[in-house]
Formats: C-alpha cells, sequence, structure tokens
C-alpha cells in the first residue's frame, strides 16, 4: 500500500477505483466498500480525510481509531493506495461538483467510485451519494453505492459502535467492528502500587483523541515485542487510593509476564467488560477481588471467538 499525503502526491496510473468515505474504525460496513472496491480490479484507492471532519465541529470528538491505528489496519486489506486529504477550511469550502471533477476526475482520474449509502460530501456536506450516480454520468467514471449493513435488525455505523464502547458493551461493539477493539500506547511510569500487591501494570499513555471504554475492569489480550499475553485492564480512576482518584488512567496488568517494557509501544484488545471501578475498604480486599477478576479474565480470553484483525 502506497500512501499519499495529499492529492498533490498521488501518482498511481491506470484504471482507478476510488472508495471514499471517513472509515472511523473500519467496521463490518465499511469491508463491505473495500471488497466492492477490490473486485472491481484495477488500482484500488481509499480516499480519506485528516483530521475528521466531525472534529472540527467538535473539538473534543473521540476517534475508534488513531491515524497509526487506521493505517497499520488499511495495510492488511489488500489495497494499492491511501489518499489522505487535509480537511482545512479551504478544502471543506468546496462544492460538492467540484470537488468531484477537481480532485476525483481531474486528479485522480477515476474509473470507479464506491461510496456508502449515507454518504456526504462537499460545502455543508450537501452532496449525497445519488449525487455521485449523477455526476458520474456527465463526468463518464462508473458508481457504485453500497447499502446499508445489518445485524439482525441493526444497521452498522461508528457513531454506534462509538456509543457501545462508551457505555461499556464492548461485545457488542466487537461484533460491529467484526474485531476486537483495540487501542495502543505507550508505557510510561506510573507509582509502582501495582507490584507492590501482586498485580504489576503497565501504564499507558494513549493519544487524547482516541474513545477510551466506558471507566471499568476489562479482559483483554495485549500485544507486547512481537508476543501476545491475556490479562485485564483498568481504565478509569483508582479511588482505592485518594491521591489518585481523579487521575484518568489505562493500566494494563499482563499474565505470566514480568519483563521491564517502559517506552515500549503495547497494543491492547478489549474481549468483555468485567466489572465497575469501586473503592475497596483494604489493600487485601482489592488483592482479592483482583484474584476474582484474573479467573474471569482467564475464562473469557479462552472463550473468545472474534479475532484481532
Amino acid at each position: 500500500m502506497i500512501v499519499f499525503n495529499g492529492i498533490e502526491d498521488f501518482k498511481l496510473e491506470g484504471e482507478i477505483t476510488a472508495i471514499l468515505g471517513n472509515f472511523d474504525g473500519l467496521h463490518l460496513g465499511h469491508l463491505e466498500l473495500i471488497k466492492a472496491g477490490l473486485s472491481l480490479g484495477g488500482k484500488v484507492v481509499v480516499v480519506t480525510f485528516e483530521p475528521h471532519p466531525f472534529s472540527i465541529k467538535n473539538p473534543k470528538f473521540k476517534r475508534l481509531q488513531t491515524f497509526n491505528e487506521k493505517l497499520i489496519y488499511f495495510n492488511k486489506l489488500g489495497i494499492d493506495g491511501l489518499l489522505i486529504i487535509d480537511f482545512n477550511k479551504k478544502f471543506a469550502s468546496m462544492d460538492k461538483e467540484s470537488f468531484i471533477e477537481d480532485i476525483l476526475v481531474n486528479r485522480l482520474n477515476v474509473s470507479n467510485i464506491v461510496i456508502g449509502y449515507n454518504y456526504h460530501f462537499g460545502k455543508n456536506a450537501s452532496g449525497k451519494s445519488v449525487d455521485i450516480v449523477t455526476l458520474g454520468e456527465k463526468f463518464g467514471y462508473n458508481s457504485i453505492i453500497i447499502p446499508a449493513y445489518k445485524i439482525g435488525h441493526k444497521v452498522i455505523s461508528s457513531s454506534i459502535i462509538r456509543n457501545y464502547i462508551s457505555d461499556g458493551r464492548i461485545n457488542e461493539a466487537n461484533k460491529f467492528l467484526g474485531r476486537l477493539f483495540s487501542l495502543e500506547g505507550i508505557v510510561v511510569k506510573g507509582h509502582g502500587i501495582g507490584r507492590k500487591i501482586g498485580y504489576p501494570t503497565a501504564n499507558l499513555l494513549v493519544e487524547n483523541n482516541k474513545l477510551l471504554p466506558k471507566p471499568g475492569v476489562y479482559s483483554i489480550l495485549a500485544d507486547v515485542k512481537g508476543s501476545e499475553y491475556a490479562g485485564f485492564c483498568n481504565v478509569g480512576f483508582q479511588p482505592t487510593f485518594d491521591d489518585r482518584e481523579k487521575l484518568l488512567v489505562v493500566e494494563v496488568n499482563l499474565f505470566d509476564f514480568d519483563e521491564d517494557i517502559y517506552d515500549e509501544l503495547i497494543c491492547v484488545y478489549f474481549i468483555d467488560y468485567l466489572r465497575d471501578v469501586k473503592r475497596f475498604e483494604s489493600i487485601n480486599s482489592l488483592i482479592e477481588e483482583l484474584n476474582i477478576d484474573k479467573i474471569r479474565a482467564l475464562g473469557s480470553v479462552s472463550n473468545n471467538v472474534i479475532g484481532k484483525y
């Protein structure tokens, strides 16, 4: 996969199939677009935007995937190119026909365009999927609209998955993603409390635009230096220790692991929600609960049937 950072860098030639979207989370619905694009042949290029358009209107917007996580996953899908367009004020003010003519037709020379049923584009998101079909008759490209992808009666969307994760409904989020929800972070030094009680933790520094699950304890798998470990993860606060009650943390305990991994980038895959974060009356009662968490986490990991990718 070739990554093109801006339309000026785009250099692929031949028959081009462009797949358009924000692709936050790269869920099962997004994968239907990718499959359709790959089936058309030629050079398949995903056209997406940075920063996410929603973050322009809402600076507190949290993403299902960081930019780096998205790059890693796109690289596994078999596409030929990823075109990243800077979603700045100038681009946001481009009218819908200019976006099609100036970028997709004149710059990319597209033969095919694949979009989702609810795709919007152009100034004030005035352009709709049907407009791409109509403009295709004018500019001479083929267009395919992919219908809503459902599990049962529920339409899969990034916003629904985001709500599931915020509510701690990791099982449902994973089903809609088609894989385990994950986050990556650099391991930083903590207070060392976990090690003192027999549960050493890796404290993760996560990008601040990344969506975190609802505060709680989760069963997880983690990739560390090329190896996989089961464990549990505390997302949220540490109310048993007063001086850290207001400090939001992501801390991971890996089973059968005892290595120095400070400054390592690790990836954590969430399997199931185990319990709420709560205050314990004593360190001993906390340790007893952590022992139970470990048993439950091991059972959850062994019963998991959803892959990481």
